[in-house]
């Protein structure tokens, strides 16, 4: 049988043949490896690649391609790179970065390529999305109107923060930035109990940049304890991560982020912090040979963090009014926020809350500067009640500082200036939180309300904190919830009467004005109790006011300690020191010999008697017959009694007075060893000192007999310093100590001490 090939059946044939022969082949573009190093690798032959496509090593290893140049391509490589040679292939796998995303995602740790981390197995149900996607536009965004309670009084009521916003977390190392995102996510808990559909839950990504491993499993351990994680991603990127991973889990987080804002639902995503990922931006960029611009870092690290913040946004109501929160967190170096980095995520950001040591360290926490401190767009959804709370909180504290930073200069004080201090230490002590203990929103208002309108002025600052924990733990639930709908008048009633009822058990009791009446009330009874001692030490046959003499010092001392009163009683005991029988000495000599009338100055007053039960006779009483001159006992206790000369008595010149001073000073052996100007000192002071004293005693009407009876004792001044060797600075210290400590209760002592001073040398 003759076989035949028809034409349009082998037509046919080849054409089907030809045009399925491509459909099932696939073709990779490969490269190799040119070099590698430091987390860089070059390679060759990827010419049709895409920017930000990622590719798989040989080894396994996968990196993206960032630097496309006209020999070879820059891949940043995410891993370790020590698997990696020259020579090795790279091959494309045709998509740009993504990450897994989706309800899934929530309660797991995943690393910035969305890798889980924490051992509970593989992702299951979740949907991909690319890292690296274009920010809502401005038709498909609404303004910010709904409330992100923080739980912190601070940020709630100063600051306050919206659905959709970016707020800046600003400060150094150690000021507690961490802390508030953290109080931040524990807050959600009760916010979310209370939601009561799914627009009204608030979902928490946070991503740690370049944190310690410890300190990230610490805070996987605190959301944990607190059933926090239930509605929480953690992307962790930490210090031992490659600089490319530490710059892509921001990316990461955001489209995970943006998987709740783009379905309806609500997320707060924290990026703790960018200035590290900068940091490692930076490095990438330099080890791919980027021109460095200021403080090194790339052109384009300002684009870096702002397609970053702007993924964050509030979508309009077409679109599903959804929301994505964004907390950046950037740390500075010594308060500085005018680097680089901080200048270009605040001028990114909707606001800032500024952290500072001083504060942080002074036991303010949060440490929140509420000057530098702004929120730009969250008022606005703000709660009625607390924006009606606060409305003069900001500007009290304002104002507060203001006058702080003067008042530590003086003391001098109006009463208006005082009452501006007493509140903003109160407002001040109001704001203080614990950490990891965020507070209801209605909570919040109770104690702002109480704060701003007086309830807490008489209050002492370490009593506040336990007055705050008693209204909080008293008051009734439906009082407070009552708060959140505002204050009207009728509402402000029942609040009002239960904080002012409370404010009393812990207010400080109040000062009580003192009237006249108090005041001579007073002074009588302590005059009463006096004349009733005056008498009793007069029963007992006590010296009353030798004894008000030798107390008189110290209890005047403890007397001005206590207030207005003490300072009565000092008054009354300086009053009571002088013998008013003394102060009517009859100045003629003859006041009545034997009948008790003027006791008199005596000079053992002044410096003593080393006699005991034998008193001279006053300088006021009549002289006697010349007294025997009395033996005079050397002044170092050494030695036999030198018996007075009988010519001291006499008046003599005063050459030859000063002679027998000379040889009575070298006779007693005193001062032997002065020089001769120290002797002539010595002297001309002495003979000074007589002279003054004879001058001051006859002008206070003294008769030339008693002074001349005396005149051994006003002689003797100088020989009787507690016979001590004798100096001219002995001379002048026990001049100086008669004068502080001696007795000072007659009209003849102020004069002779008003004699002493005359002398330059007692003034030195």
């Amino acid at each position: 049988m003759e076989f035949s090939v028809r034409a349009a059946e082998l037509t046919t044939l080849l054409e089907s043949r030809i045009t399925n022969f491509y459909t099932n082949l696939k073709v990779d573009e490969i490269g190799r490896v040119v070099s590698v190093g430091d987390g860089i690798a070059r390679v060759y032959g990827l010419n049709e690649i895409q920017a930000g496509e990622m590719v798989e090593f040989a080894s396994g290893v996968k990196g993206i391609a960032l630097n496309l140049e006209n020999e070879n391509v820059g891949i940043v490589v995410f891993g370790s790179d020590t698997a990696i040679k020259e020579g090795d292939l790279v091959k494309r796998t045709g998509s740009i970065v993504d990450v897994p995303a989706g309800k899934a995602m929530l309660g797991r740790v995943v690393d910035a390529l969305g890798v889980p981390i924490d051992g509970r197995g593989a992702l299951s149900d979740h949907e991909r999305r690319r890292v690296e996607v274009k920010a809502p536009g401005i038709i498909e965004r609404k303004s910010v109107h709904e409330p992100m309670q923080t739980g912190l009084k601070a940020v709630d009521s100063l600051v306050p923060i919206g659905r959709g916003q970016r707020e800046l977390i600003i400060g150094d190392r150690q000021t507690g930035k961490t802390a508030i995102a953290i109080d931040t996510i524990l807050n959600q808990k009760q916010m979310n109990s209370r939601a009561t559909s799914e627009s009204e839950t608030l979902y928490c990504v946070y991503v740690a940049i370049g944190q310690k491993r410890s300190t990230v499993a610490q805070l996987v351990q605190i959301l944990s304890e607190a059933n926090a994680l239930e509605y929480s991603i953690l992307v962790a990127a930490t210090a031992s991560d490659p600089a490319p991973l530490q710059f892509l889990a921001p990316y990461s987080g955001c489209a995970m982020g943006e998987y709740f804002r783009d379905n309806g639902m609500h997320a707060l995503i924290i990026y703790d912090d960018l200035s590290k990922q900068a940091v490692a931006y930076r490095q990438m960029s330099l080890l791919l040979r980027r021109p460095p611009g200021r403080e090194a870092f790339p052109g384009d690290v300002f684009y870096l963090h702002s397609r970053l913040l702007e993924r964050a946004a509030k979508r309009s109501d077409q679109t599903g009014a959804g929301s994505l929160t964004a907390l950046p967190v950037i740390e500075t170096q010594a308060g500085d926020v005018s680097a680089y980095i901080p200048t270009n995520v605040i001028s990114i950001t909707d606001g800032q809350i500024c952290l500072e040591t001083e504060l942080f360290y002074r036991g303010i926490r949060p440490a929140i500067n509420v000057g530098l401190s702004v929120s730009r767009v969250g008022s606005a959804a703000q709660l009625k009640a607390m924006k009606q709370v606060c409305g003069s909180l900001k500007l009290e504290l304002a104002q507060y500082r203001e006058v702080a930073a003067f008042a530590q200069f003086g003391s001098d004080l109006d009463a208006a200036t005082q009452a501006l201090l007493n509140r903003g230490a109160r407002l001040t002590e109001v704001l203080k939180q614990p950490q990891y203990a965020p507070l209801p929103i209605e909570k919040q208002i109770l104690v702002i309300y109480a704060a701003v309108n007086g309830f807490c002025d008489r209050m002492p600052l370490d009593k506040i904190a336990q007055y705050e924990r008693a209204i909080l733990t008293t008051i009734k639930p439906e009082l407070l919830q009552s708060l959140k709908g505002g204050l009207t008048s009728e509402r402000k009633i029942e609040p009002e009467a239960f904080l002012k009822e409370k404010a009393l058990t812990w207010n400080s009791p109040k000062e009580k004005t003192h009237t006249m009446q108090d005041f001579l009330l007073k002074f009588l009874i302590i005059f009463i109790l006096m004349g009733m001692c005056y008498f009793l030490f007069m029963e007992l046959g006590v010296d009353f006011y030798l004894f008000l003499r030798r107390i008189l010092l110290s209890i005047s001392f403890l007397c001005t300690r206590l207030g207005w009163c003490g300072w009565a009683l000092a008054l009354l005991l300086t009053i009571l020191r002088f013998d008013p029988e003394t102060m009517m000495m009859d100045h003629s000599g003859a006041s009545g010999s034997g009948s008790g009338q003027g006791r008199g100055f005596r000079w053992t007053d002044l410096f003593g008697s080393s006699s005991t039960g034998n008193s001279e006779p006053s300088i006021n009483e009549p002289p006697g017959p010349e007294p025997v001159a009395p033996e005079v006992a050397q002044p170092d206790g050494g030695g036999p009694p030198i018996p007075e000369d009988p010519n001291l008595h006499n008046l003599i010149p005063i050459q030859a007075r000063m002679e027998e001073l000379r040889n009575r000073l070298e006779t007693n052996s005193i001062g032997q060893n002065l020089s001769e100007n120290q002797w002539k000192g010595i002297v001309a002071a002495q003979i000074v000192v007589e002279e003054n004293v004879e001058t001051a005693l006859v002008e206070d009407g003294y008769p030339p007999d008693a002074i001349l009876a005396k005149r051994h004792q006003i002689r003797g001044f100088m020989f009787y310093p507690s016979g001590t060797p004798l100096s001219e600075k002995t001379y002048c210290s026990y001049a100086k100590t008669v004068e502080d400590l001696g007795p000072r209760a007659s009209v003849p002592y102020k004069r002779v001490m008003k004699a002493l001073e005359r002398y330059d040398i007692f003034l030195s």
